[in-house]
């Protein structure tokens, strides 16, 4: 009986064990207990040197204690930086991994990388005549100060040029003046008293070299100068109203008359302004005063375009026979009195009715005037006057001249020159 009631107590001893490691196993805290890590007595291995041992997740770690870095992130070391060396460290200045460069050492000086409060620096004892004027490591003294006219005998002691434009020099660590002339100038007139005194960059008789003279732009249809600017020579302009500089040479100035009655199709009005050219060969671009306009080509006739149609040129041949367009466009010929309208290689002139009519007064407002049908002054033609026989009167009849005797005469013979030659009528 003793030994059931044992066996009881055990079982529920055993019974609670278990449940207490279960409950604790499944807690959450088991995840952060490193002597218990994801189970019961599983112990996290010992911490490396100033570090501390972790459980997160059921997984063993380490941590860095407080004031300690794991730099070069190996285990066996640990935590091996001091977070107090990182003002002083060169390989971890201000933070992990961050190395000093160690600046250059030659023949021209030694030196050292330095940390000082977690900024990296260097230092250099640099040899004689030599210096670290740029503070720049990798290159370490790198300027030779005894003939560095920018830095001579010290960093930044800049030698000064000549009062009369001669160059700098530093000999020795010691300024001093060439006798040759310093950048962009010049001694142009050889005389040593004066030194350096042309500035080749704005002299217009000395521009970018001595002797060196900048042509003076013609002035014909403006006013202008010559100029000199960094060397290179060029001029001034102002050319006179309608009047351009179009193609930038000042030897022939203001060239080009803008508005001009022959103006250049090529700069009508402005440089460059270009007239259209026509497809057509009876017409032609011209420049009018500034203005783009065509004109007829004279060199195929006097052409006229009439119908105001620039596509299809001068279409209208003016010097021919159109009564509607006679000697120019819309100049129509009128019909004359007694006769036909007509026009004659440009000229309006009206053809009389031939046999009948003719214009012999040459006057075109009457036209065909006179009849040489009947008209004994111009009886057959214009000038022909019928002869006046004697003893009888002239006439004109069918264009042909005739006469008839006076009274008490008559023409017995037949012979017009002597007229009615008979006094009274004609024998038997």
């Amino acid at each position: 009986m003793a030994s059931t009631g044992a066996a009881a107590n055990a079982v529920i001893i055993i019974g609670a064990v278990l449940l207490l490691c279960s409950l604790h196993i499944d807690a959450k805290p088991r995840y952060n207990d490193v002597d218990n890590c994801g189970k019961c007595k599983h112990k996290c291995p010992r911490a490396p040197p100033h570090s501390e041992r972790t459980c997160k997740n059921g997984k063993c770690g380490t941590k860095c204690k407080r004031g300690w870095l794991d730099c070069d992130q190996k285990k066996a070391n640990g935590c091996e930086v001091d977070v107090k060396t990182l003002k002083t460290d060169v390989k971890n200045c201000g933070s992990c991994g961050n190395v000093c460069p160690v600046p250059l050492s030659n023949q021209f000086g030694t030196g050292v990388a330095t940390c000082t409060k977690g900024v990296c620096g260097h230092t250099l004892t640099c040899a004689t005549g030599f210096a670290d004027c740029d503070g720049d490591p990798s290159n370490g003294c790198e300027l030779d100060v005894k003939s560095n006219v920018n830095n001579c005998g010290s960093c930044g002691s800049v030698c000064p040029t000549g009062q009369l434009g001669q160059l700098a020099t530093c000999t020795d660590g010691m300024c001093g003046l060439e006798s040759t002339c310093a950048k962009d100038f010049g001694d142009c007139d050889s005389d040593p008293s004066n030194g350096c005194e042309s500035d080749v960059r704005s002299d217009v008789k000395n521009c970018g070299s001595c002797g060196k003279v900048c042509p003076v732009p013609l002035t014909n249809h403006g006013s202008g100068e010559a100029t000199c600017t960094d060397g290179v020579c060029g001029y001034t302009l102002t050319c006179a109203k309608d009047w351009a500089d179009c193609d930038g040479d000042p030897s022939n100035g203001c060239e080009i008359d803008l508005a001009g009655i022959f103006s250049s199709i090529y700069n009508c009005g402005s440089c460059n302004h270009v007239c259209p050219p026509f497809q057509n060969s009876t017409i032609w671009s011209i420049c009018d005063a500034g203005v783009c306009g065509y004109e007829c080509n004279f060199f195929l006739g006097n052409l006229g375009n009439c119908d105001n149609d620039v596509s299809n040129g001068c279409e209208t041949n003016l010097g021919s026979n159109d009564v509607n367009n006679c000697g120019g466009c819309g100049q129509v010929c009128t019909t004359p009195p007694r006769g036909q309208i007509a026009c004659n290689r440009g000229v309006c002139t009206g053809n009389c009715l031939k046999g009948f009519y003719e214009n012999c007064d040459r006057n075109p407002t009457n036209g065909c005037e006179t009849s040489v049908w009947s008209d004994v002054n111009h009886c057959g033609s214009c000038g022909n006057v019928c002869p006046s026989p004697p003893n009888a009167t002239p006439s004109c009849s069918f264009n042909t001249c005739k006469f008839t005797c006076n009274a008490g005469f008559s023409d017995c013979d037949l012979v017009a020159s002597n007229g009615c030659e008979v006094h009274g009528v004609c024998p038997l």
